[in-house]
């Protein structure tokens, strides 16, 4: 005769349990995807990076920094995996100095690492506010046709 154990997870926090769940879920539907459904979601991933690395790549361009769009593009992958983790209020000041140490590398000189960190910080502003008008937009717009 088999023996089954109840496990009872009581002793995780509810918050932590609920995330957990949400995961779960999450993970379930997308092994449950098309194949055509994971390129579609997998171009839109590959663009987004290509997008933000061409960004990064023209900004540094912009301050005369001898890089390859290669390099930037690695550089922007340790700082936004840097940047993820909780040590700071959202990455603010690890991603600058992972950013000035990494472009010493290159040779970048820190005034002008310092200052390119300050147009990807002012750009990351520029199209959050963006994407919040436009977020805003669509709430305000979606109330008014309720009522």
């Amino acid at each position: 005769m088999e023996k089954r154990f109840k496990v009872d997870f009581a002793f995780i926090p509810r918050v932590i349990r609920a995330k957990t769940s949400k995961l779960l879920a999450s993970t379930t539907r997308y092994r449950g995807l098309s194949q055509s459904e994971l390129i579609y979601i997998f171009g839109l991933s590959l663009t987004t990076h290509l997008l933000g690395i061409l960004t990064w790549y023209l900004l540094a361009l912009s301050l005369w920094i001898k890089i390859s769009f290669v390099n930037v593009g690695w550089v922007r992958s340790s700082i936004l995996i840097i940047d993820m983790l909780p040590i700071s209020f959202p990455g603010l000041g690890v991603g600058q100095g992972t950013l000035i140490f990494l472009l010493q590398l290159y040779g970048v000189s820190v005034i002008n690492a310092v200052t390119l960190s300050f147009l990807l910080f002012a750009s990351i502003i520029l199209f959050g506010g963006i994407g919040g008008l436009l977020e805003a937009k669509v709430l305000f717009s979606a109330n008014r046709s309720k009522s």
